[in-house]
Formats: C-alpha cells, sequence, structure tokens
C-alpha cells in the first residue's frame, strides 16, 4: 500500500503539506489533514484484515488511522473508525483505543520511541 517512496496511490483533501515521504517513512506533521488510499488493493475495500504500522510520536502528538471510511476533501471523516495514536497530546484518548467505543486511558507507548500499531478487524 505505502511504496516507501512517495503518496501514489493515496489522496489527500485539506492541508496536503502535512503528509511527506522521508527516508522511507510517512511523516505527518502540520494541520489536520487525512490521506486516504486510493490504490489497487482489494479495490480500496477492505474486509476480514489485520494491518500494522510502526509509529513513533513526539510529545503532544494526536494521529489516528481510519478504516471503513471514504475520502472527504476536508473535516474530520464522518464514516469509518479510527485506531486512536497519541501518546501524550491533551486528549485523553491513548494509543490502543477505538476513538468513542473503545476508549484506552492508559499510556502503553512513549513519544520518540518506535512501536506497534496493531489492527485486526473482523467483517
Amino acid at each position: 500500500m505505502f511504496d516507501s517512496k512517495t503518496l501514489n496511490n493515496w489522496k489527500v483533501g485539506d492541508n496536503a503539506s502535512t503528509f511527506s515521504v522521508e527516508d522511507g517513512k510517512l511523516v505527518v506533521n502540520g494541520p489536520r489533514a487525512h490521506l486516504f488510499y486510493q490504490g489497487d488493493v482489494q479495490q480500496h475495500n477492505f474486509k476480514n484484515f489485520e494491518f500494522k504500522a510502526d509509529v513513533m510520536t513526539t510529545p503532544g502528538s494526536n494521529a489516528g488511522i481510519y478504516f471503513h471510511t471514504v475520502y472527504q476533501a476536508d473535516g474530520w471523516p464522518g464514516k469509518g473508525y479510527e485506531a486512536q495514536v497519541n501518546n501524550s497530546h491533551t486528549d485523553w484518548r491513548r494509543s490502543g483505543s477505538l476513538y468513542s467505543f473503545s476508549d484506552v486511558r492508559e499510556v502503553y507507548a512513549k513519544d520518540n520511541e518506535w512501536y506497534t500499531e496493531y489492527i485486526k478487524v473482523e467483517g
């Protein structure tokens, strides 16, 4: 899905400069923006899957990995689910939360250290 070189097969609306690729990594830094996969893998319609991403946050970072969503040019995705990526932001929902469905208050990962976000979707 991510070729470690470009944002080919990905679409972003507002604030596209928030996303870049550096040294084989997807870097997210800037105002609120959302990146949507639009490639050919399963016609970007996924069911019954497992997803892993190596993630590093910096102090105050707040991000998420959305699934079962659709492209929107702006605003928060109105469809789908968010696996939270947040270890120290003021939002109390931490990494490991399925935002607003199964929220985690505990911090299991540290800023400035790599950890793995694992998502398993049935259905």
